[in-house]
């Protein structure tokens, strides 16, 4: 199965252990970039979505060893509205195809999410929601 490359709240150490149990600390991952888009805020929510650009690039983790059981817990993290796509993204110099998780509907504009902001502003609230 292909690696995930995770650019959201999955990049967190925390939230993917608590989707995928103690298995979510324990992936092989790479820092990788994804071309062709921005990482921006959800209208309205503290996580991300990916808007196509053409001159953007979005960094975060690529996950190997994803199960297809552990892949049907992220999705259904995800929610309905997203899509698990296949993208190439970039990795210790090499691209490589990945899976994605791009939004059904691509927000317009938006600004620019950053996730070391988030864990120090959000984090927190979503983890006692989580419990």
């Amino acid at each position: 199965m292909l690696p995930l490359f995770a650019y959201s709240i999955l990049m967190d150490a925390d939230v993917l252990a608590h989707v995928l149990g103690p298995a979510g600390r324990r992936f092989a991952t790479a820092p990788a970039t994804l071309r062709g888009y921005h990482r921006v805020y959800a209208p309205g929510g503290t996580y991300p979505m990916l808007r196509p650009a053409p001159d953007g690039s979005v960094d975060g983790l690529l996950l190997r060893g994803v199960s297809r059981p552990q892949l049907a817990r992220l999705t259904a993290f995800e929610g309905d509205g997203y899509t698990l796509e296949r993208r190439p993204v970039v990795s210790g110099g090499e691209t490589i195809d990945a899976q994605v998780y791009l939004p059904r509907i691509a927000p317009r504009g938006g600004r620019l999410w950053d996730f070391e902001d988030w864990r120090r502003r959000h984090k927190r609230r979503l983890m006692k929601r989580l419990r």
